[in-house]
């Protein structure tokens, strides 16, 4: 009995464990939105730019946005870890800042519309950044740490809208080396892709695998058949 106790246990452990694949999947809508042209859509460009384009004040500042598309799973699904990934073509690092990725405060934007008049803004940080220090140009870059917003995303509607952005905006004035982070948009051919895992629910194997042992305990606990195949009434 002890031995079978422990090997359902076990398979308790491997039923939580088991994990998907890593699946990958692109951008419904990319885009970018200019300060300094805060009317016009730039969905469409082969580049997405994040960072402050001008040495003047106020200066020209870049947001790049993205929307993923999560795709349904089985009930009780949820998303253990996700990185978002794409082609950096140029960057400048300027007083060490970083690109910070947040959430779009809202899902209600796409490429064809989308500028800086109308960008649904910043919201909640997913505490996932790139750094371009000492990355060349026309590098694939990964950015980890997309775990909490992907699945969040997931058990709410579905769809996971980011924000890239230079970590402190304050920095308005710069010289000839301004911070820019260009990335190949969709159109471009090289866009930014989302890895992501997905795992069943924990409970759903724990209860799995506590059936399992009830059964076996009921059929432990049962009286011997008898050569007639009835249980002996003893």
């Amino acid at each position: 009995m002890r031995c079978l106790v422990a090997c359902l246990s076990m398979l308790s452990v491997c039923l939580v464990a088991v994990e998907a694949p890593a699946l990958t999947i692109g951008t419904t809508d990319d885009a970018y939105v200019e300060s300094f042209f805060p009317d016009l859509v730039q969905g469409g460009d082969l580049t997405l730019v994040s960072g402050n384009l001008s040495s003047v004040v106020p200066a020209d500042l870049v947001r790049i946005y993205l929307t993923f598309a999560l795709p349904a799973f089985t009930p009780g699904t949820s998303i253990s870890s996700a990185s978002l990934n794409g082609f950096l073509e140029t960057s400048v690092d300027f007083g060490g800042l970083v690109y910070a990725v947040s959430l779009a405060s809202s899902d209600a934007w796409d490429e064809g519309t989308i500028t800086w008049n109308n960008q649904p803004g910043i919201g909640a940080a997913t505490g996932a950044f790139f750094d371009p220090t000492g990355i060349p140009d026309g590098t694939s870059v990964n950015i980890p740490g997309l775990g909490a917003a992907a699945d969040a995303a997931y058990q709410g509607d579905g769809f996971l809208s980011l924000v890239l952005v230079t970590s402190d905006e304050s920095q308005l004035v710069c010289n000839a080396d301004c911070p820019i982070a260009s990335f190949t948009s969709d159109e471009g051919g090289n866009g930014f892709t989302l890895d992501f895992t997905v795992v069943p629910e924990p409970g759903t194997a724990l209860l799995t695998s506590l059936g399992l042992l009830g059964l076996a305990i009921a059929r432990r606990a049962a009286p011997p058949r008898n050569r007639d195949g009835f249980r002996d009434a003893s």
